[in-house]
């Protein structure tokens, strides 16, 4: 089973700056190659079909793929589908050196785990609730009004 789709497991936040990411790699990249005038809307649409193809891998895939790509066959401008072939045969051998018993499922990261679920825990394996201790020995002095 392949790791889990970074769409699913990234916060809203996290996967504007992930794609923007994805965006920046793949410019690099196709900088080296010949490129006709296009608008900046064709280009962004271009861009978008490479975010759209590539956002479910780590970034680290992502500029590993390119690099392979750009060493392999420097002279034939790259698409999409090429990086995301290579970053599928990449985890596809990485598969196959696991061993049988292996599960990824259970080293998947959940998008947003239930704080109650933490913070109890965190209380578990600590044996009592994380900030009491420190709560009793810290003073916290009132500080006056600024106007006065």
């Amino acid at each position: 089973m392949l790791p889990a789709k970074l769409t699913e497991t990234l916060s809203d936040e996290q996967l504007t700056n992930h794609r923007q990411h994805i965006m920046i790699e793949v410019e690099a990249m196709l900088s080296s190659h010949y490129q006709t005038t296009t608008s900046d809307e064709v280009k962004y649409k271009i861009l978008l079909n490479w975010v759209n193809m590539l956002q479910d891998f780590t970034a680290k895939e992502i500029a590993e793929a390119c690099r392979e790509q750009m060493k392999e066959e420097p002279r034939r401008k790259p698409n999409e589908g090429m990086i995301y072939s290579r970053i599928q045969n990449s985890r596809k051998r990485q598969l196959a050196l696991m061993p049988q018993n292996y599960n990824v499922d259970n080293y998947r990261i959940r998008k947003n785990p239930d704080a109650e679920k933490r913070k109890k825990l965190c209380d578990e394996l600590l044996g009592k609730p994380i900030f009491e201790d420190l709560l009793n020995k810290v003073h916290i002095k009132k500080i006056g009004s600024i106007n006065g």
